[in-house]
């Protein structure tokens, strides 16, 4: 049974982090691009989706891995084993405060335009984000504190060392249940904005340039709220047996590692399918980067 599992493990988590890595490069290779570099000087939608694709990235290449590492019960000493669990963490929630942030600045752009317009610069945008990485690595060194050291095994058992309280509430309160609702309320949010708006321009007949504005940031809106319940709903069966295995003692490593693998699925695809759904540019490119052709011009759908 043991080996079964660590084949199933391993198989699952290869799929995921070629995934998230082939996913979330793809869209840094046309983010960065040098056509669309000058953007995130002007467009904070474009700075934050370059933002949480390169955390996913980093996701992929490092704490994907190093969960593997853990499930093995590796390292086999107290400082590695906590800073592994320390990072993991740390760039899981910092993929997470991304979604927020994008999210959130969404919200704004079509909820307070004016505000928008105003006060949402690129540079503030930036310092929203390193805030973000602030507090997702802060939040990683709480996950930490307070831990008993190994155990007699001398195997990285993530509950045997780290404050179970500590931890629970960090990974299930603060970063499923909080963040995950954060995001939702925001996206519905938006999506029930958009919709409103949409109403109010289309019985005042207004110009089509004003109308077909409105209809864009809607389409954004509907993706942003698909996204976040896609989100919701790969995140809700891994919380249920979350609560489950700390009320109840439930104990099942194959449907842990199973629902935890699914929400680091999901959480590393968002940058992905937002960018293809932003804007018709954003979606021809990457098109075009997949099969190798050339840069053509594109009609231009612009992202507020």
């Amino acid at each position: 049974m043991g080996s079964s599992l660590s084949m199933t493990t391993v198989a699952l988590a290869s799929v995921v982090i070629v995934a998230t890595i082939f996913g979330n490069s793809l869209v840094l290779g046309v983010l960065l691009r040098p056509r669309n570099r000058s953007r995130h000087r002007t467009s904070p939608t474009y700075l934050l989706i370059t933002n949480l694709a390169t955390v996913d990235l980093f996701n992929g290449l490092l704490t994907m891995p190093l969960v593997v590492t853990l499930a093995s019960r590796r390292p086999r000493n107290l400082f590695g084993c906590t800073l592994t669990v320390a990072i993991t963490i740390g760039l899981t929630n910092a993929s997470s405060l991304g979604f927020v942030l994008l999210a959130l600045e969404r919200f704004l752009a079509v909820t307070f335009p004016f505000f928008y317009q105003s006060h949402v610069t690129p540079r503030r945008t930036l310092g929203g984000v390193l805030v973000s990485y602030a507090a997702a690595f802060v939040n990683g060194g709480v996950a930490i504190s307070g831990n008993f050291g190994m155990p007699p095994s001398g195997l990285c058992v993530v509950y045997q060392i780290i404050n179970p309280a500590v931890y629970l509430y960090n990974t299930l309160v603060y970063g499923q249940i909080f963040l995950l609702g954060l995001i939702v309320i925001l996206c519905t949010g938006i999506f029930v904005v958009a919709l409103k708006q949409s109403r109010k321009i289309r019985k005042q007949e207004n110009s089509n340039e004003a109308s077909s504005q409105t209809l864009s940031e809607i389409r954004l809106a509907q993706r942003c709220f698909l996204l976040a319940s896609v989100f919701a709903l790969a995140h809700l069966p891994d919380t249920i047996f979350s609560i489950m295995a700390a009320t109840m003692r439930l104990q099942c490593d194959l449907c842990r590692s199973l629902l935890y693998w699914i929400t680091l699925l999901s959480s590393a695809l968002n940058p992905l399918l937002f960018a293809y759904g932003s804007s018709k540019e954003l979606r021809g490119e990457m098109i075009r980067v997949l099969c190798c052709h050339k840069n053509n011009s594109v009609d231009q759908e612009p992202i507020q």
